[in-house]
């Protein structure tokens, strides 16, 4: 009996290392899909202001990784918008930070090549702040979830013993 509950209780912490290295997995790839966007962005602007290219050719040429793996701008896309509506569902940005691409992506295009340039720098402002916000909280909300992660181990272990 005593080689069984050790065993719960290795099994137990293993399963909570194994939730809170996926967590920590999340949040990296939360910063990591908030930076290729604001990569993304800082290109737009470039190509838009210094090129004068139109957003349909800006799409053909952009390549990014991360954006790839999400399914953003995938086989070539002709419509910005909805491209990113596609891959929206697998973004790991949350709420805030769907909510600004939205925005961006549904506006884009429609105005004027000073209009266009206004709303990418408005943007990149807004993603910038945000994704400095969860970069800051990322060591505390990895420190929160391991207590309660590892809290709820110990008291379900509390309860086989």
């Amino acid at each position: 009996m005593t080689v069984l509950k050790l065993l719960g209780a290795a099994i137990i912490f293993g399963v909570s290392l194994y939730f809170l290295r996926a967590y920590r997995r999340f949040l990296h790839s939360r910063i990591s899909e908030c930076e290729s966007f604001l990569l993304f962005i800082e290109y737009m602007q470039r190509e838009i202001g210094c090129r004068l290219r139109p957003v349909g050719e800006i799409l053909q040429g952009y390549k990014d990784e991360v954006l790839k793996s999400v399914g953003f701008l995938k086989d070539k896309p002709s419509d910005i918008s909805s491209s990113y509506l596609e891959c929206e569902h697998k973004l790991a940005v949350g709420r805030e930070g769907k909510e600004i691409l939205k925005r961006l992506f549904r506006d884009l295009g429609k105005s004027y090549r000073e209009g266009t340039l206004a709303l990418l720098e408005e943007a990149r402002g807004k993603l910038l702040m945000y994704t400095e916000g969860v970069r800051d909280s990322l060591d505390a909300d990895v420190k929160l979830a391991a207590a309660l992660i590892f809290g709820g181990g110990v008291g379900l272990l509390l309860l086989l013993l």
